[in-house]
Order: structure tokens, then sequence, then C-alpha cells
């Protein structure tokens, strides 16, 4: 017999989840879109297009998504993280930040929104406070030597050698057998060498 229209909508949805199994994700959007088109609050159709826009990097239309998704489910944290990485995606940094500080009071020990966060002011070109959030993800995962690494490399871009060539130390120490950190604090033992020297000869 004929389905109902929520039986119908559900079947499209299935369709579309079926046809991204498969790979083929233009089929797969169809389907989804067409659920969305019937169900605006249709949770798992609005996250799976959201989810693919995000993965081609059409970051607008993703964010459309997400930003639809909140309206209907506001609550939702692990998705507004989602829609903060979409912004920064889309290199819309501000947004990005507002989305990633509202959500630190709620998830105050969540080392990657710290993390996160840590990034978009690096790219927004803030990077004192990008200091600070990439402090707070080390407190809550100091076993992370890539958020230690980029640490370093944000002291040396600001001047901060000393800074930078201590955790550099530290890095070498958590991963001794990575050769880019023994070559990093290389660098940074020559920069500092190459300062002293300069200080030496315009000092009296």
């Amino acid at each position: 017999g004929s389905m109902d229209m929520a039986g119908d909508t559900q079947q499209h949805f299935w369709m579309g989840y079926a046809h991204e199994k498969k790979g083929m994700i233009a089929n797969a959007m169809r389907e989804y879109r067409t659920v969305i088109d019937d169900r605006p609050d249709h949770r798992n159709a609005l996250l799976s297009l959201a989810n693919l826009y995000n993965a081609k990097s059409q970051y607008t239309e993703a964010t459309k998504l997400y930003e639809q998704f909140l309206r209907f489910y506001p609550q939702a944290e692990d998705e507004r993280f989602l829609l903060g990485n979409a912004y920064l995606g889309g290199r819309l940094y501000q947004e990005a930040i507002d989305v990633y500080s509202e959500l630190i009071p709620l998830r105050p020990r969540w080392a990657a929104l710290h993390g996160r966060l840590g990034y978009v002011y690096l790219m927004a070109e803030q990077p004192q406070k990008a200091v600070a959030a990439y402090r707070q993800t080390l407190a809550l995962n100091p076993d992370s030597s890539l958020v230690r690494y980029q640490l370093t490399r944000l002291y040396e871009s600001i001047g901060d050698v000393e800074t930078a060539e201590k955790e550099s130390r530290a890095l070498v120490a958590q991963e001794p057998e990575d050769p880019q950190y023994h070559t990093s604090l290389g660098d940074l033992l020559v920069r500092r060498y190459h300062s002293e020297e300069a200080a030496g000869q315009s000092g009296p």
C-alpha cells in the first residue's frame, strides 16, 4: 500500500544513507535535501547533509545547515562545535571564536575545544590569546606533543625565544626519537646564540 508522508520522508533518508555508504555522494545529498524540504527539523538528515558539505569544503552550505540544526536543537553542544569548525574552515574567524568561547563554560575540560580556540586565535592574528588557549589545552592534555610543538612555534614567532626553548626541550624529552623536535631545538639554540652574540657586540 501507499506510505504516509512520514514514512515516505524516512524512506528518502535511508536511501540517502545507503547512497552515502556506497560512496554515491551526489545521490545521498539529493535524498537528504528532499528529507529536509519535507521536514526542516529532521535531525539526522540535517547533520548528514551538513557533514557532507563540510567534507567537500563547501563551508557556506555546511554552516547554513548547522545553524538550521541548532535553531531546532539549541542545546546540542557537539553540533555547535561542528558549526565552529565550519566557520573556521570558511575563514570566518570571529564567528568561530564566538562559538568556541560560548562552549568553553559548558565543556571546560574539553581539551580539543581549547586547542581549536587556540588555532583560530592564531589564524586571527591574536597570538597572546592563542598562547593562553594552547596552555590550557596542555594543562588538560599534557601528553599532546602536537599542541606543545604548536605552542613552541608560537612563542618563537612572538619573540619569546627563552620560553620557546623551554617548551622545545620538553618536546625532545617527551619524543626523543622524533628528529623534527631535535632540529627545532637546535634552531632555537642557534637563534639564541646569535642574539647573545649581537647583544655582546653592541655593548660597551
